[in-house]
């Protein structure tokens, strides 16, 4: 049961700990008590801040003080010299010059955690040259440079085929290969279009379409276009902006053109799913028709929706409260999600509010009519005020939203994923207040970007989502 806060029992909380409580009400969750604490010092605190353990901010000033001889004798066990003349709290920043003679400044705490110099970040692999060397070597490929100077430096490398470029470390990093072997068209874009051909006729490397820009791959009788992008060659650094896959994507639609834009992890991570999606949106497909109608509907497990998704689901699996399954002959062939709606995704976090996660069938099956089969049990069991849901403009093509009565909202935001090898990470889990326990140099005068730039970092953008609503009449 929720506890239920008087004016008393916030007095006991804070006499435990020989406190003195000022303020004479309760008022509400936000309200700040005002108080003595057992050193004298006066302040005030929310209720939940005292339940998460904060205490009087002048206390905890007071002990991150430090004896500045201390500091600088730390500084100096590695060759640094302190300039400043006080160390205040956790908030100073405190002047240094490095070893190599480079300013800057350091939180106390970030020292403690290992971060040193910014400017001389990378002399890790100045050392460790034979980090560079195994790493290429699982590839086939040869380091020819005799060391390594910085992130901004190029290395001389040998590739498998025998020949010689130079590139970054951070580029080689991030997927980029020799460009003699790489050449206009990419092995997976060629893997894309031999898979396409097989079912319709294809152009490849269009430029008639939306000049002077290039489409990789055209259908004329569809009017579908493929893009597929290298997750290095498409990225921010590579020169393609935030607007650049949303700039093809209408300038396509323009010429009543509908276009799907394929990023490199998908293909290379999840390509069975990618293949099926498209035979989907092609009208495809070889197998033979399931229909709703012989299909049973009912409520899955989280464990069984989990697998179903990570093998059916471009996004993989979610964190859903309801999940219903459709089943064909003792086999799930389709499933969709709902989760209670969420202030953090633009929706109320009201009763009856919900949002639609995840719909999808098994790869390479069609079956006939089961979105609307899943969405009305939901409905009827469930009793929905209003259902809101994302599609991913880079693969929504078709009208299944429309038949399942949801309104056109708007187009949201465009996103960005940060780059590791050959996959996207989500920017949520590198966003700025997350970054001094994430990156080996930080600085908290620097954005997010700067951050990860310096740090090595690439990024990428989509083409954003749309925004989709049903309400019930």
């Amino acid at each position: 049961m929720r506890q239920r806060w008087t004016i008393e029992k916030v007095r006991d909380l804070f006499e435990r700990e020989h406190y003195k409580l000022l303020s004479t009400e309760y008022k509400s969750g936000r309200y700040k008590f005002e108080y003595v604490c057992d050193r004298g010092h006066k302040g005030e605190i929310r209720l939940d801040g005292w339940l998460f353990g904060r205490r009087c901010r002048k206390c905890y000033d007071d002990r991150q003080r430090l004896d500045l001889d201390f500091i600088r004798n730390e500084f100096k066990k590695e060759g640094y010299i302190l300039l400043s003349d006080k160390h205040l709290n956790c908030r100073t920043r405190l002047k240094y010059i490095c070893p190599l003679g480079h300013k800057g400044t350091i939180y106390w705490n970030n020292w403690k955690k290992g971060s040193r110099c910014r400017f001389c970040s990378y002399d890790k692999l100045k050392k460790n040259i034979d980090i560079i060397k195994g790493n290429l070597e699982i590839e086939g490929y040869s380091l020819l440079s005799s060391g390594y100077t910085n992130n901004k430096g190029k290395l001389e490398l040998m590739c498998p085929n025998g020949h010689i470029y130079e590139v970054r470390w951070n580029d080689f990093s991030s997927g980029y290969r020799c460009p003699s072997c790489n050449s206009r068209t990419s092995k997976s874009e060629k893997e894309i279009y031999d898979f396409l051909i097989k079912y319709m006729e294809c152009e490849e490397n269009s430029y008639k379409i939306i000049p002077p820009y290039e489409l990789d791959i055209f259908i004329p009788s569809k009017d579908i276009a493929i893009e597929y992008c290298g997750l290095y060659w498409h990225s921010e650094n590579k020169g393609k902006d935030k607007n650049y896959h949303l700039d093809k994507l209408n300038m396509c639609n323009e010429k009543g053109i509908k276009l799907v834009t394929i990023f490199e992890d998908e293909w290379i991570h999840k390509q069975k799913i990618v293949e099926s999606r498209l035979k989907q949106i092609l009208n495809c497909f070889n197998n033979e028709k399931i229909y709703a109608r012989k299909c049973e509907i009912g409520e899955i497990d989280t464990k069984t929706k989990d697998i179903f998704l990570e093998g059916n689901h471009l996004q993989g699996k979610d964190n859903s409260s309801i999940k219903l399954g459709a089943i064909y002959n003792g086999e799930l062939v389709s499933v969709m999600t709902f989760s209670q709606g969420n202030t953090a995704k633009g929706s109320k976090a009201a009763e009856g509010v919900w949002e639609l996660n995840r719909f999808c069938s098994k790869i390479n099956y069609r079956v006939v009519g089961i979105a609307s089969k899943l969405f009305k049990y939901f409905i009827k069991n469930y009793n929905p005020k209003e259902i809101y849901s994302y599609s991913d403009r880079r693969w929504s093509i078709g009208n299944l939203y429309e038949v399942l009565g949801f309104e056109f909202i708007h187009h949201s935001k465009l996103n960005y994923w940060y780059i590791q090898q050959d996959k996207r990470i989500h920017r949520f889990n590198f966003r700025k207040s997350e970054l001094s326990k994430k990156l080996y140099n930080f600085d908290s005068t620097l954005t997010e970007w700067q951050n990860m730039q310096d740090n090595g970092y690439n990024r990428i953008w989509d083409c954003g989502n749309t925004k989709w609503v049903w309400r019930s009449l």
